[in-house]
């Protein structure tokens, strides 16, 4: 393939936004996922994205750094957890999240049932839980909102001048 279709393949592809949650909320985040979906989100789940055959660590690394958003679903069943491979997916966006810059959203941290963000270090002193996070427990339809707020944001109209 030429390098000219290579680039125009590319420009194809929607921008994604990668989930990462731990298996034993799978339902909740499938909810969550098919909202996005429906409102014309490009989803990157595992499950779905990753096809027989291919190297699944290498995918999941291309796809979390190739990402347009990361969204990271916290859970009691992901504090109970004593390994997750989710930890490894932490650990690939904290280190995304150092290289771009911090006045714009690309770690979206998200509550489901008993969650709570981590005290994860991401530099600069200040820890995962210095993220504003949604509560989607608390209210599903203003978190799903509040979510598309920052993946799909509204343009703002432009100060008027006096």
């Amino acid at each position: 393939m030429g390098d000219t279709a290579a680039v125009s393949m590319k420009r194809d592809i929607k921008p994604h936004v990668f989930v990462s949650y731990v298996r034993e909320d799978r339902r909740t985040v499938e909810r969550l996922c098919a909202e996005l979906r429906r409102r014309d989100v490009a989803v990157w789940l595992d499950r779905d994205s990753i096809r027989p055959g291919e190297r699944w660590q290498i995918a999941i690394r291309r796809a979390i750094e190739e990402g347009a958003f990361f969204i990271a679903c916290f859970s009691t069943a992901y504090s109970n957890r004593g390994t997750s491979y989710m930890n490894v997916e932490l650990a690939i966006a904290v280190d995304q999240l150092r290289l771009r810059p911090a006045e714009r959203a690309w770690f979206v941290p998200v509550l489901l049932e008993g969650g709570t963000v981590p005290d994860r270090p991401i530099g600069g002193g200040e820890t995962l839980r210095d993220i504003q996070w949604v509560d989607l427990m608390e209210d599903w339809e203003d978190g799903v909102r509040r979510i598309l707020g920052v993946l799909r944001p509204e343009p703002r109209e432009p100060l008027a001048r006096p």
